[in-house]
């Protein structure tokens, strides 16, 4: 994997490097709520190319190191399986390759997130002979070891950490049909597990399953995490719908959760993030319609159950229909933020800037233009700033890694 193509904006001037006879102009634009393709300040773009140009490579996760530099975690289609196979890669500080490596032999599947704990990092991925989950380390030298396999926990979806740094891991049994969330430590060991089961009708969940996984049909918006009152939450299958889930480890199996109904995967959750209390800033999609809803006041307690087609929101028509959406809350220049990061419907990068405490809309930025663009994730960075990593489509069909960076003073906030 090498730079594509390594651009640097600003007011007054550009590079652009031809590419086997194809020009990409890369412009990062911001206004409010509006498309701007004029270029405000000095804004690092790179493509990573790759020796063999039919492959394809998509980001999962990216943090960035103790050195300034970056980790991404992506996936690739392999030869040995349906499933997706591990891709890692090693930028430096200002977004140089260093190294990468596929994962050989039965890992595969790595699921979001990528979760720094200390010096090292972890991420979840899947046995694809058995099913099982299993849990990656890697060191900042680049050291990846294996560091357990959980035969009881298939079909790993997603991950979170909690405070306590442990990870939410949300999975499917397809033996009981039911979603499975668990709490397990960086050493491997599941401290605890909770079934909630899916039921049995005529929609079959255990397809649009797969076709997420294997990436051959619709992704599905599968979230899992904590709040500060001790609960948990997850946004996954449970009585015939993906529906967003709160509940307690240690209640009773006869207690019935708190629920957030949607329908299907057709009208569902499609992020959520504590902003404080029992407010969330969540996200919804309903037949292709996206709304963000940054102050949304959930009833989170066991027993009670609403429909997300009642929150009220911002309508965006222009994000992509059932396009994966990224909420998280930052502190940005100062400022406590929600920052709701998708792909619009002409293929741009959108980052949508809330203040917290009012949901404000501050700032709309739109990176990205001639080639088609979509996100992949973003982290914040050691000078104030966001690094966002994404997929483009050299030649309009090679998928490739891209990364941007934001200083604190691009974001304009």
């Amino acid at each position: 994997m090498r730079p594509l193509i390594d651009f640097i904006s600003s007011k007054t001037q550009g590079w652009i490097k031809n590419i086997s006879a194809m020009l990409l102009i890369l412009i990062v634009g911001g206004c409010d709520i509006k498309k701007n393709n004029d270029a405000e300040s000095s804004t690092v773009v790179k493509i990573f190319n790759n020796s063999s140009f039919s492959k394809n490579y998509q980001p999962i996760d990216i943090k960035q190191t103790s050195d300034g530099g970056y980790l991404i975690l992506g996936s690739t289609r392999v030869d040995v399986s349906s499933f997706l196979g591990v891709y890692i890669m090693k930028l430096d500080k200002n977004g140089n390759f260093i190294k990468d490596t596929t994962l050989e032999g039965t890992t595969l599947n790595p699921v979001y997130n990528l979760m720094g704990v200390g010096l090292s990092y972890y991420f979840f991925a899947m046995n694809g002979l058995t099913l099982a989950t299993k849990l990656v380390k890697i060191e900042e030298s680049g050291n990846i070891s294996e560091v357990g396999q959980f035969d009881q926990l298939t079909y790993p979806l997603y991950v979170n950490i909690d405070g306590s740094n442990n990870f939410i891991l949300q999975s499917y049994n397809r033996d009981d049909r039911s979603t499975v969330v668990s709490k397990i430590n960086t050493n491997g060991e599941v401290l605890a597990s909770k079934s909630f089961s899916i039921g049995f009708g005529d929609y079959d969940v255990e397809e649009p399953i797969i076709d997420h996984l294997t990436q051959t049909g619709k992704t599905l918006p599968f979230i899992a995490g904590s709040l500060s009152n001790g609960r948990y939450y997850f946004n996954g299958f449970y009585n015939y719908t993906l529906s967003l889930v709160f509940f307690d480890f240690n209640s009773k199996d006869d207690v019935e959760p708190g629920v957030l109904q949607g329908y299907r995967s057709e009208r569902v959750i499609s992020s959520a993030t504590e902003v404080a209390g029992s407010t969330l800033a969540v996200s919804r999609y309903a037949y292709g319609n996206h709304y963000l809803i940054p102050n949304a006041i959930l009833n989170t307690a066991n027993g009670d159950i609403s429909a997300s087609s009642d929150l009220n929101g911002y309508f965006l028509p222009e994000i992509e229909s059932d396009a994966k959406i990224i909420n998280k809350k930052l502190e940005l220049n100062g400022k406590s933020l929600l920052v709701y990061g998708t792909t619009t419907k002409d293929k741009q990068i959108a980052l949508y800037f809330y203040e917290s405490t009012t949901a404000k809309l501050l700032k709309a930025k739109y990176l990205g233009f001639s080639n088609p663009f979509e996100i992949g994730n973003f982290v914040t960075t050691k000078d104030g700033g966001l690094a966002i990593i994404g997929t483009t489509f050299v030649a309009g069909k090679f998928p490739r890694i891209c990364l941007f960076k934001l200083s604190s003073s691009d974001l304009g906030i």
